[in-house]
């Protein structure tokens, strides 16, 4: 008798966890990088047991990875996770090309997703002869700066 009352118990405790459903914690936090700096972007999911985790470039459609498998070719993207709750997209020295949206997406049906967007900001050009040297000036004065 306890013995099919401890395989009854644990029909129900498997039939539980495994009725979850991956989901996401939190949203993807928008990122601003500068021309040649690195980002990441970090999907949370929570529940995601035998699914799995894969990111797109929206724009293009283009796979970046599937769950800890890297699928583009280009050799600046990686991925990498802490545990199964965190899940990142890593793009080194950023080009204005990587601008755009990304989505991490979990393999349920019907498939779910999120996405978080990628800004590449280009710094000014300061063209020295036509700029001011290094000066202290006092508050309200002009210096000249020129940018191309």
């Amino acid at each position: 008798m306890r013995m099919w009352l401890s395989i009854v118990l644990l029909v129900i405790c498997v039939q539980r966890i495994s009725s979850f459903q991956p989901e996401f914690v939190e949203p993807i936090v928008n990122i601003s990088v500068a021309v040649g700096r690195d980002a990441t972007f970090t999907c949370h999911v929570r529940h995601l047991g035998g699914y799995r985790v894969g990111w797109v470039k929206a724009d293009t459609k283009a796979i970046q990875a599937i769950h800890e498998q890297v699928i583009t070719h280009n050799p600046r993207v990686s991925v990498s996770h802490s545990d199964l709750n965190t899940w990142n997209l890593h793009i080194k020295s950023v080009t204005e090309e990587d601008r755009g949206g990304y989505m991490c997406q979990l393999n349920t049906d019907p498939m779910k997703s999120q996405m978080g967007f990628l800004d590449v900001v280009i710094p000014p050009d300061f063209i020295s002869e036509d700029t001011s040297s290094d000066v202290i000036v006092p508050e309200g004065s002009s210096v000249k700066l020129t940018c191309r």
